[in-house]
């Protein structure tokens, strides 16, 4: 499926779909649900009801994020955070020794 166009993503009146944000971020769906569950991506808010989780995902708010290189700043933090786990763990390795 096509990836949606800002201006579709702003004209909808309510919680933008999964799917579509999904493809609207160049993601897939597990990565949304993962982190919105986890509150590490500010384009909504995931809840519990009773026992299942649900996604309001605000259309400025997904808009927003996009422009500002969201998803490219979650990928060089997590970059940045494997190196620093890689290093520490080098610098546990080297300590037994």
């Amino acid at each position: 499926m096509r990836k949606p166009t800002t201006e579709e993503i702003l004209a909808i009146n309510g919680s933008v779909p999964v799917e579509m944000a999904a493809r609207y971020l160049g993601q897939s769906k597990d990565f949304i649900y993962c982190a919105m569950q986890k509150q590490v991506l500010p384009i909504g808010t995931a809840y519990l009801r009773e026992k299942e989780w649900c996604y309001d995902i605000r259309p400025q708010a997904l808009v927003e994020y996009n422009e500002h290189g969201g998803v490219m700043q979650h990928k060089e933090f997590e970059r940045f955070v494997r190196a620093m786990i890689a290093n520490a763990v080098e610098m546990a390795i080297l300590a037994e020794n």
